[in-house]
């Protein structure tokens, strides 16, 4: 690995694995604000080099504005369960968010957005993308 690993223990099953740093950069746009959010990140490998990826749904009673700060928290607690939120894609009415994110299980995502007080309302493991003319390609 070029960065230097660390040991990380996941809660759920104690299982050690080896983590590079990195940092990732993420800039949300909406109508009425602009959001840019620099994310400090750990990006958490599994067997055969890749952490599984999850599209979460998330409902929300009222319509979604973030601020930055509170989306540092996010990111922070994130980070702290071995988590990386990916991109979200907003809902016209900005109740309701798709999410991607790498973890290394749908328990982890659960533990992440319950420590941020977020809904997690559906969580699926995404292994590959439909294209327009039918084909596949692996995520």
């Amino acid at each position: 690995m070029p960065n230097s690993p660390f040991r990380v223990t996941v809660a759920s099953d104690s299982a050690t694995m080896s983590v590079t740093k990195s940092g990732y950069a993420l800039c949300l746009g909406a109508r009425r604000r602009r959001l840019g959010v620099i994310v400090s990140g750990t990006a958490f490998r599994g067997v055969g080099g890749k952490m599984p990826v999850f599209m979460i749904e998330r409902r929300f009673a009222e319509e979604l504005e973030a601020a930055s700060d509170v989306l540092d928290g996010i990111n922070r607690i994130n980070e702290e369960e071995g988590v990386r939120w990916l991109y979200s894609f907003l809902s016209s009415d900005r109740r309701k968010t798709y999410c991607l994110y790498e973890a290394p299980s749908p328990d982890a995502i659960r533990q992440a957005a319950a420590r941020a007080g977020l809904p997690a309302d559906s969580i699926v493991e995404v292994t590959e993308r439909l294209l327009p003319d039918g084909a596949t390609a692996a995520i």
